[in-house]
């Protein structure tokens, strides 16, 4: 009888390779805990430019961490949401997801609403503002695929205001 990670083979029982113990041979090496020999052979993945790795890896956007331009406008939320502009924003806050797509904007922002007293008492949202902001940022160049996929989100989403701005030379410019 055999185990489920044994087979038997007459009277002989082999194991099947575990693929914690033996790795893929074209698995990547951790560039950290690489060895000299490797680092030698490969000056590429280690390039410094003025004292920074210029690792191609580096460059890719990660999840959670703002580049320049989104650091930037940041900064602009900041100064809106002291003025009481805004109430909150949040990076990266949230996710949709619509069919076999996905879209995360840069920012997530929660507008203050504007209250009025009518002669009764009665307080009320005035304004046909939209509560929650989503908002894209982008540089010097916008790719066509993150516009198809920003106007996909606008229409299957119009609970959502959205807006994409884009930081140029001349300064700050919204485009949709």
């Amino acid at each position: 009888m055999s185990d489920g990670g044994e087979r038997s083979t007459g009277s002989k029982v082999s194991r099947k390779a575990d693929s914690s113990r033996f790795p893929c041979r074209h698995d990547p090496p951790s560039l950290v805990n690489a060895s000299e020999s490797f680092r030698e052979r490969n000056p590429h993945l280690y390039a410094t430019k003025a004292g920074k790795t210029t690792y191609r890896a580096e460059s890719l956007q990660r999840r959670g961490v703002m580049n320049k331009t989104e650091t930037e406008y940041a900064l602009i939320l900041d100064a809106m949401k002291g003025f009481g502009q805004i109430l909150r924003w949040e990076f990266e806050g949230i996710t949709l997801r619509w069919a076999d797509m996905r879209y995360t904007p840069d920012f997530v922002v929660f507008n203050s609403p504007m209250f009025a007293c009518d002669s009764s008492g009665q307080t009320a949202v005035i304004g046909g503002t939209y509560l929650i902001k989503l908002i894209e940022i982008k540089g010097a160049h916008i790719w066509s695929r993150d516009v198809v996929r920003f106007k996909g989100a606008r229409a299957y989403w119009p609970e959502f205001a959205f807006e994409m701005w884009q930081k140029t030379k001349a300064g700050w410019k919204q485009k949709f």
